[in-house]
């Protein structure tokens, strides 16, 4: 689907990565202790994130960012190998190619609802 390919992995430490796919949604997973890449589509991510300082401060069931793995208290870092602003993560989901998205995770662990 990907003109030239797909897009570049991002690289992380063989021996303390591991990868997890979602059947079905395309998206993958990259976890390495402390923070996590996802691989996003273009269009709704189905998230609220504080435009200041990046936190995740709500994730909508069943959205893509649920299904890659996005969880309530995660800060958004880093997007396509580019530090996080709004107007780039404004750009990726309104482009026309997945783009892979950092986050850091403040709570290690479980997803926790919010409120």
């Amino acid at each position: 689907p990907w003109a030239r390919g797909p897009p570049m992995q991002m690289q992380l430490q063989p021996a303390r990565a591991a990868k997890e796919y979602s059947a079905g949604d395309k998206s993958s997973v990259e976890k390495q202790s402390g923070h996590y890449h996802v691989l996003l589509q273009p269009g709704p991510l189905g998230i609220a994130i504080d435009d200041l300082t990046g936190e995740v401060v709500d994730v909508e069931a069943g959205s893509q960012a649920e299904r890659g793995g996005v969880y309530v208290g995660s800060v958004l870092y880093i997007i396509d190998g580019r530090p996080y602003d709004p107007r780039l993560l404004d750009t990726a989901r309104e482009g026309c190619r997945p783009y892979y998205a950092g986050f850091v995770a403040r709570q290690w662990g479980p997803k926790r609802p919010l409120g």
